[in-house]
């Protein structure tokens, strides 16, 4: 668990420091690397709107069709994990209680799975039941993978940038940042950091190849009739909205599965 307390140390130190929020669009807005035209690479500017989010893209270099193959993607993962689309596989898992995944999909779900057992179940698929390739859950249950499918969607999609000859991009879904490698100059990435509930700025974070994600309480709610404010990160020990005093938490990693999770 020495893995985990210092990722938990991080979490804190970031959550408590102060109440955070990631720019998610001023980030790719301001953020433009200085494009050297002596690379020959060329810049690429879309938006996709997909698992509820506005994903923008800036990407510098790759082959002509990287745009297609990132949009195809998108559509792959969206088509796959989205639990309200009828017929979709996890829609399959939440009716039949029992599906037959692809590889790479049973796969995130034994990584959930693990990640689960790591933080304690912080993290809670306790329910489910891998084997082979087919996933189980209990009769009066259903599953999401909400928690972690963005952060998940950003390191396939990095990866896949990569593999298409990407050097440097810069791409937002939500309040999920994912670089990939460094600015064409050569420099890092500066992505800023905004205060919670707040328009003005904390500073910001230098990174190179890595995710960097920012949850709170404050971006997702609702006033009850009772006076409450409830939000959408939950504590599986209640099973109500976690009160700890954080109002934001930005997580940096190599990982954005990891982040998100």
């Amino acid at each position: 668990m020495k893995k985990w307390c210092l990722v938990i140390l991080a979490l804190m130190l970031c959550g408590c420091s102060a109440s955070t929020k990631t720019a998610e669009t001023e980030a790719v807005k301001n953020d433009r690397p200085v494009l050297r035209t002596e690379t020959g690479s060329e810049e690429k500017n879309f938006t996709v709107f997909a698992m509820d989010t506005v994903m923008q893209f800036q990407i510098y270099g790759g082959n002509d069709d990287v745009e297609e193959k990132v949009r195809g993607k998108i559509e792959e993962l969206e088509d796959t994990l989205s639990v309200t689309k009828e017929g979709s596989p996890m829609w399959n898992l939440n009716e039949k209680k029992n599906e037959n995944f692809a590889e790479e999909f049973a796969n995130l779900m034994l990584q959930s799975l693990k990640l689960c057992k790591d933080t304690d179940g912080a993290l809670d698929y306790r329910k489910i039941q891998v084997n082979g390739n087919t996933v189980s859950i209990e009769p009066d249950m259903m599953v999401g993978l909400g928690s972690v499918g963005k952060g998940y969607t950003a390191e396939v999609l990095a990866n896949l940038m990569k593999e298409e000859g990407v050097t440097s991009a810069l791409f937002s879904l939500g309040g999920n940042i994912q670089t990939v490698g460094t600015k064409s100059d050569g420099s890092d990435w500066f992505i800023g950091i905004r205060a919670a509930e707040e328009d003005r700025y904390l500073g910001g974070v230098s990174v190179t190849d890595k995710a960097v994600v920012t949850s709170g309480g404050y971006e997702r709610y609702f006033t009850g009739d009772d006076g409450q404010v409830y939000w959408h990160i939950m504590d599986p020990k209640t099973g109500a909205p976690a009160k700890n005093g954080l109002v934001s938490v930005t997580i940096i990693s190599d990982s954005g599965f990891l982040c998100d999770g």
